[in-house]
């Protein structure tokens, strides 16, 4: 930003609004202000004729079909980490990145539909999470990955589906996990994975789901993702737990080598239990590190939900604000479901004692027994009868008043508590813990006087 005396403002926009234009005017009426508007033009290359078009994109519009892609944990591919199904090709297989490279499902019929129905301004079912959240919840992931774009959105020929509009991966690096957070499930978690083939009654292949998650050690799939590297401007790193699989460290040097890494922002999802003090001079290279932990609880509780010891996470939570880099951005992503949601004042309390960038909320849609608009009018009654009791500028700072009016919404739907009694049970069994000692205020109602021990 540079404030200067004499200058212009350039409206960008995809479709002229004169009346909006004459009130900017009038608002911003300087004698040395120049106003302009552009409108985004193309040329038509159709035999017709070589004339210039204007497109005018769609409110429900959303970039990540063309610059986005996720790799999961088992090597399969979406358009986001927030959509619905994977990637197919026409006779139904689904791609994977062990048997197909990034142009062929780039290009895919499946993808070009989607884009086609984004273009004609249509809500895909698949972006149902979305819609859903815009509707209820606030912010959604399609409106956070326009921001996150920001100029970089208007420079992607959305006409053309030319593979250079693609300048974001979300890399699942495997389900190689330490922790056992109740809300997991084994395609994410190596621990849960076993636990479930030992005492579920599952007919879960934890060989053949740990085999999939290991496509990182695969250095071909590497090479073809550093093809991209002259273009990528974002990369997310998910696990498991991140911070835990070497391979993506190779991947940071070679970007690094070749002189890109100063354009481009890493971002991580851990869950607090390592600090990889190795990576940080690595780390420096790069535009921006965002990192986001997963503190959905403090204390007993978040033993109890996150499965890892508090005093440890806590220390290097610690150890990352003391060695932060320029170039670094911490912030505290907690995942709000029915185990959390009645303690958030008790984690915004800790979290404002600490000098994080952020604390931004992530609601849990699956397991659907976990999500809080499934927890029934008793337990719905409880939260909002606690959740009216947070401090008015906590609940404005927050955006905790979305919470409130998704519970509403819902509270007279059909609930899962059944399920999640079960659920709860079972690991309260087999983990030799009592959900009732940590949660009591939620417990007494889940539970209804049931428990091991």
């Amino acid at each position: 930003m540079v404030d200067i005396s004499n200058f212009f403002i350039l409206l960008c926009c995809p479709t002229v609004d004169t009346d909006r234009l004459d009130k900017i005017r009038k608002q911003y009426s300087y004698d040395d202000c120049i106003f302009s508007t552009l409108e985004l033009q193309i040329t038509d290359t159709t035999p017709t004729g070589n004339k210039n078009i204007l497109i005018s994109l769609p409110e429900t519009f959303c970039f990540s079909p063309w610059a986005h892609l996720e790799i999961s944990s088992q090597g399969g591919f979406k358009p986001c980490c927030v959509y619905k199904e994977s990637i197919r090709d026409s006779t139904g297989r689904l791609y994977n990145i062990e048997t197909d490279n990034i142009q062929t499902v780039y290009h895919s019929q499946y993808l070009t539909d989607l884009r086609q129905q984004f273009l004609n301004g249509q809500k895909p079912s698949g972006c149902s999470s979305c819609w859903h959240k815009e509707q209820y919840a606030g912010d959604s992931n399609r409106q956070w990955f326009t921001t996150h774009l920001g100029l970089i959105g208007q420079t992607l020929t959305v006409e053309q589906e030319s593979i250079e509009n693609l300048v974001s991966l979300d890399i699942k690096l495997g389900n190689l996990c330490n922790f056992k957070c109740r809300i997991c499930t084994p395609i994410n978690s190596s621990k849960i994975a076993e636990e479930h083939s030992k005492h579920f009654n599952t007919r879960l292949d934890v060989k053949t789901m740990n085999r999939k998650g290991r496509w990182t050690e695969n250095a071909n799939i590497w090479q073809m993702l550093g093809t991209l590297g002259p273009q990528l401007v974002n990369i997310d790193f998910y696990g498991g737990e991140p911070f835990l699989i070497k391979q993506q460290e190779t991947f940071l040097d070679y970007l690094i080598e070749n002189r890109w890494a100063d354009k481009i922002r890493l971002h991580y999802n851990s869950n607090g239990s390592i600090f990889p003090a190795h990576l940080f001079e690595k780390w420096k290279q790069f535009r921006q590190i965002d990192i986001a932990f997963s503190i959905d609880d403090v204390g007993p509780r978040f033993e109890l939900v996150r499965g890892g010891s508090w005093k440890d996470v806590s220390h290097n939570l610690d150890m990352f604000l003391k060695s932060k880099l320029p170039n670094m951005i911490l912030n505290i992503f907690p995942t709000v479901s029915v185990q959390n949601i009645y303690y958030l004042e008790e984690l915004i309390d800790w979290f404002e004692t600490k000098n994080f960038n952020a604390l931004n909320f992530n609601l849990l849609e699956n397991p659907a027994f976990f999500n809080i608009t499934k927890m029934g009018k008793e337990l719905s009654i409880l939260v909002l009868d606690r959740l009216n009791q947070i401090e008015p500028k906590k609940i404005s700072k927050y955006n905790i008043g979305r919470f409130n009016e998704l519970i509403k919404q819902n509270n007279d739907s059909p609930d899962l508590i059944d399920q999640l009694r079960t659920y709860m049970l079972k690991l309260d069994s087999i983990r030799d813990q009592n959900f009732s000692l940590t949660h009591p205020e939620i417990a007494k109602i889940i539970y209804r006087g049931k428990s091991y021990g």
